[in-house]
């Protein structure tokens, strides 16, 4: 299936055995403004392996249950052979938290078979060749914090405008959190710096397993840290703060260390129809944090 109204084609590889679930992919497609994607069908993980190493594809979107690969092991298979590839989930409804792990592991998004339909699919798409472009484009820069293996500061501020520009076209809301790592000076007076650095990659490797792979998580220095949600509903907020807060309880309770972790979060929302800058996200989420670390002393 080829559209021919954009410029530059997309050649999608639909990994799926479901000739029906197939079909509705073109389906969704055909009516389509602005799409230009060609798909190729294969049925097996063997398949789509070939089909890789013979040609170049921009994204591969992945059935979960297949006859030779099933859940988690699909995607492990399919990013082996193609780690810079976009790859996108599809998924039914009971498998929807196998998805959730998939984007943990490296997908850039997941769809739920029986919900997909033809805009979202192509902005799914796009979105997700786009972020992976970046996402490559950002490893050969020096934009990674060294300590942590997260975005740093400059690599933050250059994703986000990108960012910025695309949700303000596609009418997309988000979600800034500004996470302040507590208590950082005793932890380095009393046991040494390696520990404080070692409290850092432990608060990192939290905040990498937590979110989404399409989530752009950063050290911007210090012990100050940011979270910048996409697609990310203002209602979601609440949850994704206390999923955070819930991974470091887990931490401090598995820990041997002799010292626990501490986080404040303050979090600022970006609506389409009110634009803000950076800065201005920045600074309502560092405002918010504050907040969030007088509250806790004073309730001491």
């Amino acid at each position: 299936m080829q559209e021919q109204c954009e410029d530059k084609q997309v050649k999608v590889l639909v990994v799926e055995d479901n000739i029906g679930d197939y079909d509705l992919l073109l389906e969704a497609l055909e009516d389509v403004p602005g799409c230009n994607i060609e798909l190729q069908h294969v049925e097996t993980i063997k398949a789509a392996t070939m089909a890789l190493h013979n040609c170049s594809f921009d994204l591969v979107t992945l059935d979960l249950s297949l006859p030779d690969a099933q859940g988690l092991e699909a995607f492990e298979a399919i990013h082996h052979v193609c780690p810079h590839t976009p790859v996108i989930v599809l998924t039914g409804n009971d498998d929807e938290s196998m998805a959730v792990k998939a984007v943990g592991m490296g997908a850039q998004d997941y769809l739920i078979k029986g919900r997909i339909e033809g805009e979202l699919l192509s902005r799914s798409i796009r979105y997700a060749i786009e972020r992976q472009r970046m996402m490559d484009e950002l490893r050969s820069m020096s934009l990674i914090d060294e300590l942590t293996g997260l975005y740093n500061r400059r690599g933050f501020l250059t994703l986000v405008s990108q960012q910025l520009v695309a949700a303000q076209r596609t009418n997309t809301n988000m979600l800034l959190l500004f996470i302040d790592l507590d208590d950082m000076k005793p932890i380095n007076d009393l046991h040494g710096h390696d520990q404080g650095d070692r409290a850092l990659t432990d608060f990192a490797e939290i905040l990498n397993e937590q979110m989404r792979q399409s989530d752009i998580v950063a050290r911007m220095g210090g012990d100050e840290f940011v979270i910048l949600a996409p697609d990310a509903a203002h209602t979601n907020a609440g949850q994704l703060v206390s999923r955070i807060l819930n991974a470091v309880d887990r931490h401090n309770a598995e820990t041997d260390l002799p010292y626990g972790l501490s986080v404040s979060i303050g979090v600022a929302h970006y609506e389409s129809d009110e634009p803000k800058t950076v800065d201005e996200l920045l600074a309502e989420a560092d405002h918010h944090m504050y907040q969030h670390k007088r509250s806790k002393k004073e309730a001491v």
